[in-house]
């Protein structure tokens, strides 16, 4: 269904487990905690581990799954791409080092954005675009506060909403990434997400269903947090549980989060983006 390149590549363990949602059923996606990548479809979660710590997944207009991560014990984060991601996958490394630790990734059109941490939490987070190969890092601006640890950023294709889910103070806001309101991709406060999420998770947009669905670390040890896929409503920022991921691995690490694009929603993001070019002139 979607192509991708196939690369060699050691992979240390499978294993299949089943839970039930209805909510779950016509929506698939990739999640990730660590070193493990979880594929979720319909009724069935299977784990992998890549080997590498992911920390923001997106797939882009070519269904072609992308991540950001670090080796296990190494420091330089790179951009990645899932091989094989619908048989058994594996990461390869895409890009030079990358500066800055990247928490989300957002492919909109042909650019690859990324939300980025530098040194402690209280330095805030920064929206940037992000070249896949280079590593080379563009400022788009601050999303807010100094005290702002983005988890995920997701964007509604049909109307070029971003959204970007706090994991410092449990709330989603609306960010200004196309800067129609300042010269900062500033972040507007939509409401709380009734949980406690301790920093980590991830978004994506599901465009036929008009749902926004989260990956959610919540707070616990730093090495066996809860970690569960969420709906989150938009209008209010509540995230409602679908899908508790604690039977599977502990949440550990870094997270990522993407859903998988079905064939309509490619036509759609290739249509959005046309729109959202001309918007821009």
């Amino acid at each position: 269904m979607l192509c991708t390149k196939k690369i060699i590549g050691p992979v240390v363990a499978v294993a299949c487990c089943l839970f039930t949602s209805q909510a779950m059923a016509d929506v698939s996606m990739f999640a990730s905690t660590g070193t493990k990548l979880f594929r979720i479809s319909g009724s069935a979660v299977e784990s992998f581990d890549v080997g590498v710590e992911i920390s923001a997944l997106d797939f882009d207009m070519n269904g072609v799954l992308w991540g950001t991560g670090v080796s296990p014990g190494g420091s330089d984060y790179r951009v990645y791409t899932i091989a094989d991601p619908f048989g058994t996958p594996t990461a390869q490394v895409f890009s030079s080092p990358i500066i800055s630790t990247t928490t989300s990734l957002q492919w909109i059109d042909q650019t690859l954005y990324a939300v980025q941490r530098e040194g402690s939490p209280s330095s805030g987070s920064f929206l940037r675009t992000l070249d896949p190969v280079t590593g080379a890092q563009t400022p788009v601006g601050v999303t807010g506060s100094t005290n702002a640890v983005i988890g995920g950023i997701a964007v509604d294709e049909v109307s070029g909403a971003m959204y970007a889910m706090d994991g410092a103070t449990a709330e989603l806001s609306a960010v200004d990434w196309q800067l129609q309101n300042g010269s900062n991709p500033s972040a507007t406060l939509i409401g709380a997400l009734g949980l406690s999420p301790d920093g980590g998770g991830g978004l994506d947009f599901h465009t036929q269903s008009n749902t926004l669905y989260g990956l959610l670390a919540l707070g616990g040890s730093p090495n066996n947090r809860p970690v569960g896929v969420y709906t989150i409503d938009t209008n209010s920022g509540l995230a409602t549980e679908l899908v508790d991921l604690d039977p599977f691995a502990p949440g550990q690490g870094s997270f990522g989060f993407a859903i998988i694009p079905e064939p309509s929603s490619l036509v759609l993001m290739l249509l959005a983006a046309s729109v959202i070019r001309k918007g821009r002139r």
